[in-house]
């Protein structure tokens, strides 16, 4: 009985501290969004540039924006979201467009497959070029959709210098 009082009372007191932090589990996804399956690369692959990335998906009806090393936006924000603090991309003045977002390794496209014909080069001794490709989901206002996002690593081989 002694067991059972303990325990009840250490549950007891952990919600007392996650209530009194302010905590919050709301708007929290915690079960595993299976609509989007990236097929191409395989993940931990070698590759080649140009490179194609695709995936299959299921239950949705928009569009896709497609990180190559770096991570998305926040759900419910556009990729403009990730560049609001930068004074050389003007919104009005049609800021960021997609030659701006591909110089940064962000594509936008409405089909579930993307070709890459560059990707910087990673540069020092010894230096092993794995990459990481993020498709997140896009609403019809161009916004995050959910805070899914569905990721494949490969490795290009390059020539040698």
């Amino acid at each position: 009985m002694h067991r059972r009082t303990t325990w009840v009372r250490w549950v007891a007191r952990l919600a007392a501290v996650a209530w009194l932090s302010g905590c919050s589990l709301s708007g929290l996804n915690f079960r595993e969004d299976t609509r989007v399956d990236v097929v191409a690369p395989a993940d931990r692959s070698q590759v080649a540039l140009p490179l194609t990335v695709e995936w299959t998906v299921r239950d949705f009806d928009g569009s896709f924006a497609l990180f190559v090393d770096r991570a998305p936006q926040p759900p419910g924000r556009s990729v403009a979201w990730l560049f609001r603090n930068d004074d050389g991309c003007i919104e009005e003045s049609g800021c960021p467009d997609a030659a701006f977002l591909q110089l940064r390794g962000i594509y936008l496209t409405d089909e579930p497959r993307l070709v890459i014909d560059t990707i910087p080069q990673l540069t020092g001794d010894d230096v092993r070029e794995r990459h990481e490709a993020t498709v997140i989901l896009l609403n019809e206002d161009g916004e995050r959709s959910g805070e899914s996002a569905f990721s494949v690593e490969f490795e290009i081989e390059r020539e040698p210098r």
